[in-house]
């Protein structure tokens, strides 16, 4: 399976519901058949191993185990926990309709009921016997799937599938599992589609190591769509990476220009090539600037094989697109997402999107990223720190790194980061989700400064300034509080008293630190001649619920860590990118849906970060 499961069916607190406590996972795997029946029938067959019931610490309630991972129920569904499944759709087919068919099933046991949380997921499953509280539910029409969509990625049609194997019967409070499960995807051919891109490999995530059925993909690599003639981009040459900006700022030819970024690129293998938005603009003069600037990256995408785009310029030089954020149900200019120059399928008229939903178009065909600088100055700070940096993660020496976490102030368990930042340190699964944690790269040693161990005082930003400036670090990450003016705890005026002459990269996760759409401290660090030579960080709400140990932002980060420690050599833009990609699972829930949209990778996609080799 592209994800194990790990079964909870007891009252679980947190993100995905995992309890404390047991041990002895199974190791048994996930068997699958697929095969092609038919033109129109696509059939995938999964033979689940045999749970075990575990008890966890303090006795009732039991966990169910089958394999070593959990994930999330789907919406008003009890928290029986899912396997993702991705399956590769043959080309020139759509879904006309799935049906799912149980093949074998086998009795857990008796004596269960439905009861409400007060968590992110809807429902838990309890022992009858242990309470009869309020809240009940008796009957329950539990379905065996969860169709999240249909997504397109290099060309390619994937079908995202949430599998249910464990089957609750409300009525009767009985609990069984599938020991085998067949899912039929009925299909109908497409006509001719405008808008399809071809297929395309990805040079770092292949879509063979992302679905269930890679022997599908003979199927498009036998016959793409058709490249179409480009207004910019003729097929007669290639470009790895696209440097998208102004006229002014692609004239700048002092120290730090774009020639010299060319260059930098060109070292790492990657042909390079500046096109100015205004030349986009009298390419696609129907279009507004951001909808003008996906037409051509479009273009490049088919015809110059391009992999890497970079924006040079905040919102003001480089537009993009708003976004309504479905909790506060405003369109508002901080809520700003460079996700739509990634995601390249479909088209979209406006800058102003309507509420985002999970049929969107969330796969990527290219890896963006933004320098949000409004000078030349400003870009040529952050030209000389790429340089400097480059050479700090080739050096393969080992790394220092800092963790700050802060006081979030959420009632219980989320009160304070440092729960969550320890799960980002440690690895290991939390809330059902396992992942590598950075103490297990042998060549990083980690400083950590945790409001929860020093309570009073707090750190405050001029600290988090001075350990900066001791030149220490080429990796931070933040959980806390932010805002337009603060990030890592550090207000914009401690940014401009950085002195440090090592560039980091810093994960930010906490609010709106990235809202290039207007003046924002992520700005600040970037195009200051110290500070950042990479940030990513949140246009909008970094979101955690209360009383959690976990949250939807926090999952992001958690993915985006394994990654780095897993895949050293990746580029950071592949990375972020990976970490929305394996949230699919759940962008049903607008509150992840948010924080993949506002997730932006301000820097150079293409860079490396600072993880020395030797961690698979």
């Amino acid at each position: 399976m592209h994800v194990k499961i790990y079964m909870c069916i007891c009252i679980v607190s947190g993100l995905m519901g995992c309890v404390d406590g047991g041990a002895g996972v199974s190791d048994s795997r996930v068997l699958r058949q697929a095969s092609l029946s038919s033109p129109n029938l696509l059939e995938v067959v999964y033979t689940l191993p045999e749970p075990v019931i575990e008890r966890p610490r303090g006795g009732e309630p039991g966990n169910v185990v089958v394999s070593d991972e959990l994930h999330m129920t789907a919406p008003s569904r009890p928290d029986l926990a899912l396997m993702e499944s991705r399956i590769l759709l043959p080309a020139g087919y759509e879904l006309d309709r799935l049906e799912a068919v149980v093949e074998g099933e086998s009795h857990v046991a008796t004596s269960w009921f439905v009861s409400a949380t007060d968590d992110l997921q809807r429902y838990a499953i309890q022992r009858r016997e242990v309470s009869q509280g309020e809240g009940a539910v008796r009957k329950f029409a539990h379905s065996l799937t969860y169709l999240v969509g249909v997504q397109r990625r290099r060309g390619a049609n994937i079908a995202v599938v949430n599998i249910f194997p464990l089957r609750f019967d409300g009525e009767e409070g009985t609990l069984a599992y599938m020991t085998s499960l067949r899912l039929r995807f009925h299909l109908r051919p497409v006509a001719g589609d405008a808008m399809a891109l071809p297929y395309r490999p990805d040079p770092y995530r292949s879509v063979e190591a992302e679905v269930d059925n890679p022997e599908q993909l003979a199927s498009y690599q036998a016959g793409s769509a058709e490249v179409a003639a480009g207004r910019l981009c003729g097929a007669d040459k290639s470009v790895d990476y696209v440097i998208i900006t102004s006229n002014e700022l692609a004239a700048y030819d002092g120290d730090g220009s774009l020639a010299e970024l060319i260059a930098l690129k060109s070292a790492d293998g990657l042909s390079a090539e500046v096109v100015t938005v205004e030349q986009i603009g009298e390419a696609f003069p129907d279009d507004e600037g951001a909808v003008a600037i996906r037409k051509f990256l479009r273009e490049a995408y088919a015809n110059w094989q391009t992999d890497f785009v970079l924006l040079v310029g905040d919102a003001a030089i480089v537009p993009t697109w708003s976004f309504i954020d479905t909790a506060g149900g405003a369109v508002e200019p901080w809520l700003v997402t460079d996700i739509h120059y990634q995601c390249l399928d479909g088209e979209i008229a406006g800058e102003t999107n309507a509420p985002l939903d999970a049929g969107a178009d969330w796969l990527a065909e290219v890896y963006v990223g933004r320098v949000p600088v409004r000078s030349a100055e400003g870009m040529a700070n952050w030209v000389g720190k790429l340089s400097a940096y480059r050479q700090v993660s080739a050096s393969q020496s080992s790394q220092e790194m800092l963790l700050v976490g802060g006081f979030l102030g959420l009632g219980g368990r989320a009160d304070w980061a440092k729960p969550q930042m320890e799960q980002i340190r440690l690895g290991g699964t939390w809330g059902g989700v396992a992942g590598r944690g950075l103490a297990e790269h042998q060549d990083i040693s980690i400083d950590v400064l945790y409001d929860q161990d020093r309570v009073c005082p707090m750190y405050m930003g001029h600290e988090i300034r001075d350990q900066i400036n001791a030149n220490d670090y080429s990796l931070v990450h933040y959980m806390g509080h932010g805002g337009r003016t603060m990030a890592i705890k550090m207000l914009s005026e401690h940014v401009v008293e950085l002195t440090n002459t090592v560039p980091f990269f810093a994960y930010v996760c906490g609010c709106r630190a990235g809202n290039f759409g207007q003046d924002s401290v992520a700005t600040d660090l970037l195009a200051g001649p110290h500070g950042a030579v990479g940030v990513v960080a949140y246009s909008a709400q970094a979101v955690t619920p209360a009383d959690s140990e976990v949250g939807y932002s926090q999952l992001l980060s958690r993915y985006f860590w394994d990654d780095a420690v897993a895949h050293w050599d990746w580029p950071a833009g592949v990375i972020n990118t990976s970490s929305h990609e394996r949230s699919l699972w759940m962008i049903w829930h607008s509150a992840q849906q948010i924080v993949v949209v506002s997730s932006n990778f301000l820097g150079d996609p293409a860079m490396r970060l600072a993880m020395p080799q030797g961690q698979e």
